[in-house]
């Protein structure tokens, strides 16, 4: 609390009121987020608007803000060779080809176009009777600094209290792309081709996503397969590629089966372990020859450390009570309105 000759000293009056409205509480020296059964400044219980909320809500911010970061990198006058895109449609590309119209994460085109910010304001434009208004771009700027980890270091505060924060913020909001400007004489085209890329991004997206695979004889692209497989109750046992087809299949073992002693499954040359009851395998010992030995459980300590990923989405010590949103539909925004319309509403 004694943060009147710390860097944070010129938001005492902010802290103050964020007091006073019951978001952070006295904990001995330290404030504190606080939560619904904490008891404000009059002596009321907090409730619904208390601090760990007003968190859960940024994250939930954060969380929709990230579905539009593939639009961080857009090549907007890249168009699609007839073996890059489908059949049917001359604007999306082949499931089983990295769509060449977004920079890749390890890519770098000074001549891309974030298109971030431009997106998120034509979504919202388009949805704005169903969410009730549009999200501001100064919102959006500052959430997309607070997700990548950039309200932080040594010298956010000085730059906060000089106003060079708000003024980068600012300035990137007065020279964001504007949706309207990819067909400035024609609104109606400029919708066209807005959809043409909100569906082709929240696509690739899915490819793109951390926990999403490839192929690792071809690199393709796996997880519009996969999902489809998975739909189809079915796993996805070789590579779509037709240039590929390499099995994802384990290679077949190799030699005679033996018989394992305990439960006589098939123990293939190799291995180490029977998959079905768990026995050893000691070639040590005499084939056949089942030795009792005694277990020993041995248990280690080990300090947590702190992951800043797993503690923002709830499941390290500061739970915010938030589960990360899916995909957004490419083909029906409407969907996902709910979902997106958190972006617009007010902090508590």
């Amino acid at each position: 609390m004694s943060d009147s000759t710390t860097d944070i000293g010129f938001l005492e009056k902010e802290l103050g009121d964020m007091h006073a409205r019951g978001l952070i509480k006295i904990d001995g020296q330290y404030w504190k987020a606080t939560n619904e059964n904490d008891r404000g400044v009059n002596g009321t219980r907090v409730g619904a608007a208390n601090g760990t909320a007003f968190l859960g809500q940024a994250v939930a911010m954060c969380d929709q803000l990230m579905k539009f970061e593939i639009f961080g990198g857009v090549r907007l006058q890249r168009m699609l060779t007839p073996d890059e895109r489908l059949d049917d449609d001359e604007f999306m590309v082949r499931d089983h080809i990295w769509d060449p119209r977004f920079v890749g994460p390890k890519e770098e085109d000074p001549d891309a176009t974030d298109l971030r910010v431009g997106m998120i304001r034509f979504f919202s434009e388009m949805m704005m009777d169903q969410i009730g208004g549009v999200v501001d771009p100064h919102r959006i700027v500052f959430l997309q600094k607070l997700a990548s980890g950039q309200l932080k270091g040594e010298s956010f505060w000085f730059n906060l209290r000089l106003g060079t924060f708000f003024k980068e913020v600012e300035t990137i909001v007065n020279t964001a792309y504007q949706w309207r400007q990819i067909a400035p004489d024609d609104e109606a085209q400029a919708i066209e081709v807005m959809k043409i890329l909100y569906a082709a991004g929240m696509i690739e997206s899915r490819k793109r996503a951390p926990d999403a695979s490839e192929c690792s004889n071809c690199h393709i692209p796996l997880a519009l397969f996969e999902a489809e497989a998975h739909g189809n109750g079915q796993r996805l046992s070789e590579c779509p590629n037709p240039d590929c087809g390499a099995s994802f299949d384990p290679p077949a073992p190799q030699g005679a089966a033996e018989a394992c002693a305990c439960c006589h499954e098939d123990i293939w040359p190799g291995m180490r372990q029977c998959t079905n009851c768990g026995a050893i395998v000691d070639r040590r010992y005499t084939p056949g020859k089942v030795v009792e030995t005694e277990r020993v459980t041995q248990t280690t300590t080990v300090d947590s450390v702190y992951d800043p990923y797993y503690d923002t989405w709830g499941y390290g010590y500061g739970y915010y009570g938030y589960t990360p949103y899916g995909y957004y539909d490419p083909w029906n925004p409407v969907a996902d309105v709910v979902a997106f319309g958190v972006l617009c509403a007010i902090l508590l």
